[in-house]
């Protein structure tokens, strides 16, 4: 794990290192890619980045399966115009708008592609507009409200 080691000091504000061209197929890669698979299924994620995991390198892994179709109301679905996508990893991604058409598995690959470049989704939306509704929960409930951290 010496490669990911030299990886893995960064913020989450900082654009991500390429893969060097050398090491792409590079068990250690494999290793990790594969740890990303088993992370991006544990939590039933559509999406997840290496920096999100604390690894500097520029490696996405999406998948959108077809029962995603039974954790969202019909309504829901095609509102957000879902739809399924097989696994795909990409190392040392570009991305190169061709339609600003807002589709689904394209807002993922931008979200994904962001976490790459140092941004949050938050920096794409207008700081009047958030409104953090948890107290509300909290309240409504006396305080009875379990917070997960971890599955």
């Amino acid at each position: 794990m010496k490669l990911l080691e030299h990886f893995s000091h960064f913020t989450t504000r900082t654009k991500v290192t390429n893969v060097p061209e050398e090491a792409i197929k590079e068990p250690e890669i494999a290793d990790f890619v594969d740890q990303m698979i088993k992370m991006l299924r544990k939590y039933n994620c559509v999406g997840i980045a290496a920096p999100q995991i604390g690894i500097s390198l520029r490696i996405i892994v999406m998948e959108c399966k077809e029962n995603l179709k039974e954790k969202f109301s019909k309504e829901v679905y095609l509102a957000r115009e879902m739809s399924t996508l097989p696994l795909t990893v990409m190392i040392n991604p570009t991305l190169k708008v061709l339609d600003y058409d807002k589709r689904w598995n394209a807002r993922l690959a931008q979200h994904e592609m962001d976490h790459l470049d140092g941004k949050l989704y938050i920096d794409h939306m207008d700081p009047s507009t958030f409104h953090c509704t948890c107290w509300e929960v909290v309240n409504r409930k006396a305080g009875r409200v379990e917070i997960p951290f971890y599955k």
